[in-house]
């Protein structure tokens, strides 16, 4: 083990010192990098959170589009609405419904 003489004693704390300087400066630096992580990982989140709540009211939007032209192409198919004009173009129903053959 090395003895420390009275001369050494200042250079030794100085040394401490510097040492436990660079280790405060290394964690300060270390947090605030975490911090501008946790903050840059928040504003990218909302952003996204935002986008999604944007693609939902469209897509609500294009359900509700989906479900008029559903109920459109309900009534142009109907029946009801069908005969009526081939009897005016002169067609005929037939006497049998058509089958499907598979």
């Amino acid at each position: 083990m090395k003895r420390l003489y009275p001369e050494e004693l200042p250079e030794l704390v100085q040394r401490r010192q510097r040492k436990l300087r660079r280790r405060l400066l290394l964690a300060i630096v270390a947090v605030a990098a975490y911090l501008v992580a946790v903050v840059h990982n928040a504003v990218t989140l909302e952003e996204r959170l935002r986008a999604i709540q944007v693609l939902e009211r469209a897509c609500d939007s294009l359900e509700g589009v989906r479900a008029r032209l559903r109920q459109q192409l309900a009534r142009e198919q109907a029946p009801e609405r069908i005969i009526p004009l081939a009897l005016e173009l002169g067609l005929v129903l037939p006497e049998h419904p058509p089958q499907a053959v598979p």
